[in-house]
C-alpha cells in the first residue's frame, strides 16, 4: 500500500489493568478494574466514526478492545507486530531486565529489540486508514518516541487505557497527543 499520499490518524490505546503483573504471567487477561477501564474507554471512543480496530495478540489488549468492537459491531484484527516488548521467558529475571532496558536508548539495545520496533513502525505506516490499536506500554513508547525523534526507549508513562494520537501523512508520522500519564507501576 502506498502511504505517501494517504493521511490518517491512529490512536494507540494501552490495555487496561492486567490480572497479573508482567513478571508473573506471560499472558494475563484483565483484572476487574481493567474490565471497567475497557468499558470506560469504549464509552469515550464509541461516539467517534467507526474505524479499523487492531490489537496485540495478548489477552489483556484484546480484552481492552472488545467492548468497542462490540459497540461498533466490528472485528478486531490481531497483529503480532503490535505485541509487547520481547523479553526473557524466565520470570525471575524479567523485572531486572525490563528495568535495565527502560533506562536505555535505542543505540544501546540488542538487535531483537530493534527488529521489534521496526516491525511495529512498518505496521503503523502500512495501516492506510484511521485506526485504533490496543497495545502495550513499551510498544506505545517505541512508536511515540520514534515519531518525536527521541532515542530513549521510554519517553513517557502511558496510563491504562490512555490514548496516544498519531497522524501518518506522506510516509511521515507526527505525534499529535500523548496519552494520559500513568500513576501505576509497570513492574
Amino acid at each position: 500500500m502506498n502511504t505517501s499520499s494517504t493521511s490518517f490518524e491512529v490512536l494507540l490505546v494501552r490495555h487496561g489493568e492486567a490480572a497479573a503483573r508482567w513478571a508473573e504471567s506471560r499472558d494475563p487477561g484483565l483484572s476487574e478494574l481493567g474490565r471497567s477501564q475497557a468499558e470506560a474507554v469504549c464509552a469515550a471512543l464509541a461516539g467517534r466514526a467507526p474505524c479499523r480496530l487492531l490489537s496485540s495478540p495478548l489477552q489483556r489488549a484484546r480484552e481492552s478492545g472488545a467492548p468497542l468492537a462490540r459497540a461498533w459491531r466490528r472485528e478486531i484484527e490481531i497483529d503480532t507486530r503490535f505485541r509487547e516488548i520481547p523479553g526473557p521467558d524466565d520470570f525471575a529475571v524479567r523485572p531486572a531486565w525490563l528495568a535495565d532496558v527502560m533506562r536505555r536508548s535505542w543505540d544501546e539495545v540488542e538487535e531483537p529489540l530493534l527488529r521489534w520496533r521496526e516491525a511495529a513502525w512498518s505496521a503503523l505506516l502500512g495501516l492506510g486508514e484511521d485506526s485504533i490499536v490496543f497495545s502495550h506500554y513499551m510498544l506505545i513508547n517505541a512508536l511515540a518516541g520514534a515519531a518525536m525523534g527521541d532515542t530513549r526507549l521510554v519517553v513517557f508513562a502511558p496510563d491504562y487505557v490512555s490514548a496516544t494520537k498519531l497522524r501518518v501523512a506522506r510516509g511521515r508520522v507526527e505525534l499529535l497527543e500523548l496519552g494520559t500519564a500513568a500513576t501505576t507501576r509497570v513492574l
